[in-house]
């Protein structure tokens, strides 16, 4: 029987021949080269990704500096409460420290007592119980933050705006006894040293890193004994006269301090002196999250971003994709919300073109207070945008 050829496509051997050995060759090439395409256009689209998401943060962040304005004076925080006016039955613990109760306000009867002489007591516990149950509530539900203020210092530097505002700050919570119904005031974060935010820009102010990295260390914290030592050493070096003489004479070089008081009781009502003082006057001070701490966020991240870390998921998304365009034939403002609002909880981004800087404004002004300050309106930029 004759004996059987190789065939086509096999060598004589029996094994793959020639033809086959191309055919898979070609195969691992074009493997190869599908391979080094993904990677390639998964590496483009993460560096669009990444550019995407820093131009984004950078923009906020410049946003957010932009806006930033420090507060000097108490009458521009939300709320101010002195604790020189706690009734005598509330107990302060001075020296509480972080995680402490600062103070507590009990459950008050709602009916008066039959004691003339106790009324006023009474009435002072009832104002400051329904003061902090609101904090709780205020603080849960917009997003501001509650803090200790000490240390107020009032200036009116010259040629410039007055300063009335505290130069110590320590977060707090005001919570809740789910069981008593107890109010208590907790010390719950880092004390802070505002004199920059008070102070830059002025030509007597040194600032002192020394006294700072002392707060940063723990010292200044809440109403320890350790608050009057940073509020004395700070007044007695941060604040000069003017090279020519002139001013208030004190801080380096003048051989006097700026005057510094261990007084609970605040100055009076708009009271800014032309020559700096500091008192400790605390008080329990509710204030919007400052911008300040925002920009700083953004510019961290955007620093995260330049050193390779990867775009967050949730900020890929936001910034990658097509747009969707939609348009709407209505003027009425609560049909446009309530579409936006549905929109930006997805996490999606949303470019709204008008026919003005009235329609535009009118939309905003139709926002949920959270929601219209994120928005930004262009009115320049409208006529282009709805083209």
């Amino acid at each position: 029987m004759p004996q059987e050829g190789p065939g086509p496509g096999r060598g004589a051997d029996g094994g793959a021949g020639p033809a086959h050995e191309t055919a898979r060759d070609t195969e691992r090439d074009a493997a190869r080269d599908a391979a080094r395409d993904t990677a390639r256009d998964t590496a483009r689209e993460t560096a669009r990704d990444t550019e995407r998401a820093a131009r984004l943060l950078g923009y906020l962040r410049d946003l957010a500096g932009a806006r930033l304005r420090p507060a000097r004076d108490l009458a521009e925080h939300d709320q101010v409460h002195w604790l020189a006016e706690l009734p005598g039955e509330v107990y302060v613990e001075t020296d509480a420290g972080p995680g402490d109760v600062l103070f507590s306000v009990p459950v008050i009867p709602l009916t008066p007592p039959a004691v003339l002489e106790e009324f006023d007591g009474w009435l002072a516990l009832r104002h400051w119980y329904r003061v902090l149950r609101d904090l709780a509530g205020e603080a849960a539900g917009h997003g501001h933050e509650v803090v200790l203020a000490t240390g107020l210092l009032g200036w009116r530097p010259p040629g410039g705006p007055p300063v009335h505002d505290h130069l110590l700050s320590t977060p707090v919570r005001v919570v809740i006894d789910g069981r008593t119904e107890r109010v208590d005031v907790v010390l719950s974060g880092h004390t802070s040293l505002r004199d920059r935010e008070l102070l830059d820009g002025r030509p007597e102010y040194r600032p002192v890193d020394w006294v700072s990295e002392a707060v940063q260390g723990g010292q200044g914290f809440g109403l320890n004994a350790s608050v009057g030592d940073v509020l004395r050493k700070w007044c007695s070096v941060a604040l000069a006269g003017p090279a020519d003489g002139s001013g208030f004479g004190f801080g380096p070089g003048s051989g006097e301090a700026v005057p510094y008081r261990e007084d609970w009781a605040p100055d009076p009502a708009g009271a800014s002196p032309a020559s700096p003082r500091v008192r400790l006057a605390p008080a329990l001070v509710v204030r919007p999250p400052g911008r300040a701490a925002v920009a700083g966020h953004h510019t961290a991240m955007v620093a995260m971003l330049a050193g390779g870390t990867p775009v967050p998921d949730g900020l890929a998304r936001f910034v990658a994709g097509a747009p969707h365009v939609k348009h709407l034939d209505t003027d009425d403002p609560d049909t446009v919300r309530e579409l936006l609002t549905g929109v930006l909880v997805r996490g999606l981004r949303v470019l709204v073109a008008t026919s003005g800087a009235t329609a535009a404004g009118a939309l905003r002004a139709a926002l949920p207070p959270g929601l219209a300050e994120l928005a930004v309106a262009d009115p320049a930029m409208a006529g282009e945008a709805a083209r």
